[in-house]
């Protein structure tokens, strides 16, 4: 049960926690709809799977461009929960006009997909920048405890879109409960208050455009953006081992909703496990550790897509969700307090967003690579040469971990 002061906390911070918790509701109801449409529908296979990721990722890697124009025009006429709420109706439109297009091609899905996408982190952008304006205003929020609920929140709502979406799947119209859905978020934006106090400190957009390069010029913020980007780039195994489970092993939705369920009940207690045991330990230690649980895991699914350990596939599916993302957002949580430390005054969402967005950048990289490099060992349907793939993988993580302990996050 949550201390009294952190009872009363979080009842202060409601209107910051329920758009965030609108955002993980949102971003997951397509996720396991999308993931048997894809493979089952269209017949995607692992190299495809991964390149279609990374295409309707690609909005995320371009946040501090949103970031930007509305910290620097947008805020100026329209409020910040109004573009919230705009963001979310926009985006339920992309998943309706989906779900009310007959038999569409693998180019239509992608682009409804992609403007879903594009709409939904428009809105992580603007209540990003919210939240990072409130921490720096006020010492109670500091060292990673707003972020802490906030991402508590959202996890929350992605674990209720979990259910929802593994329930959609069996429904002959899912676009059209998502794109609904949607107004929770329009509804929750409502209530999203602004910061007051805050001073502008730019009197145009010429004037902020200088401000930012000056800004980024920084050799502490180029550093850290480096680090980011260095932690996602490495391929990943994620479209290998979810073809393997579900085509291969037939492992039902319901165990992948169940298991994406799981995945967020494991972020809530890694956010609220940093906020009361881990805010003080070293951040490169914390991060490095759930490097190696990570390696750890990628070794298991090397043994077992290659039918070297013979396990419950389900179960072990279960398992890896919750361990896993516990201690990757454990080592998410340092990120994002440091995050937080390096935004400049009055540009709170721009950089937060660069933050963020070199984070998602090279999640992207990492799904075009994947896609890339499985094609070229051709690793298809047959999932042939997958332990060469998973050596070249595990070779990328270790040099990440060397020289994350080479330059370590202050």
């Amino acid at each position: 049960m949550l201390p009294v002061d952190n009872v009363r906390y979080v009842r202060s911070v409601l209107d910051i926690l329920l758009p965030y918790f609108s955002l993980g509701l949102c971003l997951q109801l397509p996720v396991t709809v999308m993931r048997f449409f894809l493979v089952e529908e269209m017949g995607l296979g692992p190299a495809s799977l991964a390149i279609f990721t990374a295409i309707v990722a690609a909005p995320w890697t371009v946040k501090p461009v949103i970031a930007f124009i509305s910290d620097n025009l947008v805020s100026r006429i329209v409020p910040r929960n109004r573009q919230v709420a705009v963001a979310y109706a926009a985006a339920g439109t992309a998943w309706l006009s989906l779900g009310l297009t007959n038999d569409p091609g693998l180019s239509l899905v992608t682009f409804f997909a992609f403007l879903g996408s594009l709409a939904t982190s428009f809105a992580d952008v603007v209540q990003d920048a919210t939240m990072v304006r409130t921490v720096n205003r006020d010492s109670r929020h500091a060292g990673g405890r707003l972020q802490s609920f906030v991402l508590a929140a959202r996890a929350l709502g992605a674990l209720s879109g979990s259910f929802l979406s593994g329930w959609f799947t069996l429904f002959s119209q899912p676009f059209l409960f998502i794109g609904l859905l949607h107004l929770v978020g329009v509804l929750s934006a409502l209530f999203l208050r602004s910061v007051n106090g805050g001073r502008r400190v730019h009197r145009s957009t010429c004037e902020a455009c200088k401000t930012v390069v000056k800004a980024l010029c920084s050799s502490e913020r180029l550093r850290f953006i480096a680090l980011l980007f260095l932690l996602a780039v490495p391929i990943s195994d994620f479209a290998i081992l979810q073809y393997f489970l579900q085509v291969r092993k037939k492992v039902p939705a319901m165990i992948f909703a169940t298991s994406d369920a799981l995945a967020y009940v494991a972020t809530i207690g890694a956010s609220l496990s940093f906020n009361a045991f881990f805010r003080a330990v070293d951040a490169t230690r914390l991060i490095m550790l759930t490097q190696v649980v990570a390696i750890f895991f990628l070794a298991i699914n090397l043994l077992l897509v290659n039918e070297y350990l013979h396990m419950d596939p389900s179960g072990y599916l279960l398992f890896l969700k919750l361990v896993g993302s516990f201690f990757g957002h454990i080592g998410f949580m340092p990120l994002a307090v440091r995050a937080a430390d390096l935004v400049p005054d009055g540009q709170e969402g721009t950089f937060y967003s660069l933050y963020m967005s070199c984070l998602n950048f090279g999640t992207v990289v990492s799904e075009a690579l994947t896609g890339v490099v499985s094609r070229t060992l051709a690793v298809n349907d047959s999932l042939g040469n997958t332990s060469l793939f998973y050596l070249l993988v595990v070779i990328m993580n270790a040099v990440v971990l060397f020289l994350l302990h080479l330059n370590p996050l202050k």
